[in-house]
This record gives C-alpha cells, structure tokens and sequence, in this order.
C-alpha cells in the first residue's frame, strides 16, 4: 500500500458542465476543504512531487476540465 495525497484544483471563475459541492461543513477533520464531485467529473493531471524530498508521499496535483479540453488536447 502507498500513501498518496490528490490535491485539485478549480477554478471558481468557470463554470463546469458538472456540478460540485463544497461539503467541508459536513467533515469530521475541520481543517480540510472536502468538496464533492458528480460521477463523470473529468481532471487533467497538473503535476506529481512528493510532499517533502525526504517523505516518499507522492502528490498528485489535478484540475478539474472539461470534455472539450480532452477533445482539443488528444494523448499522444
């Protein structure tokens, strides 16, 4: 087992095609920001570092994106 840690990103300015939900109010851990995000929600991956050079937790930065990002930015 390996510990990773997923940080997203949003960008409130757009809007998305799917919704989400802040439900930090409902969290047993009142530090973290919780959000939601509906079945089908798309993330393009922004980055992966480690939480501290001499941890070996990996951070997977991602954002929130659209379809249309997918169409436009095929892999390959």
């Amino acid at each position: 087992t390996i510990a990773t840690v997923f940080c997203i990103e949003v960008n409130l300015q757009r809007q998305s095609s799917r919704p989400y939900a802040n439900i930090s109010h409902f969290s047993v851990f009142p530090d973290e920001d919780e959000v939601l995000f509906a079945m089908g929600s798309l993330f393009r991956t922004r980055s992966i570092d480690r939480l501290e050079p001499e941890q070996k937790i990996p951070v997977i930065v991602l954002e929130l994106t659209e379809p249309t990002y997918i169409d436009e930015h095929p892999l390959g």
